[in-house]
């Protein structure tokens, strides 16, 4: 090589490097992404995939895929065995029409002499009877849910008594046995209290009833509702509590 030529060798040897540490040093900065498609006008967004804590993979909370606008708010809390109770007693037929009637007839002779001395105007509604099995259940369920019957006055056959007490203490209605059974109190529960005296050694034939005052029952059981309305206003409360 020429001596006249070493300098511009060198001078392009020169320039080369420093342009190949100028693109060694240069930032390389963060990878760049590829845009999303862009979607047509009026296209709903695809839904965000949320964990089981209401996160997605991204770690921050997400919003609900329902607009704030639409989505609906979750019913107030309320005890319940309240609902929408309403001056009413519910009465569960007997076996014996006879003695729904007197049952019914002295309830409602109860409540007409409260309503007269200035008491509430609460009203008696009797189940239709049924015979077949779990039917005095299902009539208290009725009355007490449906109806919204403040508490459930119970037939006094041994058979249809025991269903309704169950339904009383596990729904938390109060119930009023007019059952001579001893059985029917025995269980000790808050919810259920009686106005007839237990008779000890009662047949165990479910269709047979002693000759009480069934009247007398019904009137008795009506003044205790009404007892507890007074004590509790119009609201479902255990006996005693």
């Amino acid at each position: 090589m020429g001596r006249g030529r070493a300098p511009f060798v060198i001078a392009v040897i020169a320039v080369s490097a420093a342009l190949v540490a100028a693109a060694c040093g240069r930032d390389k900065g963060p990878p760049r992404h590829v845009d999303a498609p862009v979607e047509a006008p009026g296209t709903p967004a695809a839904p965000v995939r949320a964990t089981e804590t209401g996160r997605d993979a991204r770690g921050p909370a997400t919003s609900p895929a329902t607009s704030p606008a639409t989505t609906p708010e979750a019913p107030a809390l309320r005890p319940t065995n309240q609902g929408d109770v309403q001056p009413l007693i519910g009465l569960v037929a007997s076996d014996d029409d006879a003695v729904t009637a007197a049952l019914a007839g002295g309830a409602r002779r109860a409540l007409a002499e409260s309503r007269a001395a200035g008491g509430p105007n609460v009203r008696l509604r009797v189940a239709q009877r049924e015979s077949r099995w779990g039917a005095a259940a299902e009539a208290a369920v009725r009355l007490a849910l449906d109806e919204g019957a403040v508490a459930i006055i119970a037939p006094p056959e041994r058979r249809r008594a025991h269903p309704v007490a169950q339904f009383g203490t596990r729904a938390g209605v109060p119930i009023v046995s007019t059952s001579p059974a001893p059985s029917v109190m025995q269980a000790g529960s808050k919810w259920v209290t009686s106005v007839v005296a237990p008779i000890n050694g009662l047949l165990r034939d479910p269709s047979a009833l002693p000759a009480l005052d069934w009247d007398r029952a019904g009137y008795d059981a009506a003044r205790a509702v009404l007892a507890a309305i007074a004590e509790n206003g119009l609201r479902r409360r255990p006996y005693g509590d």
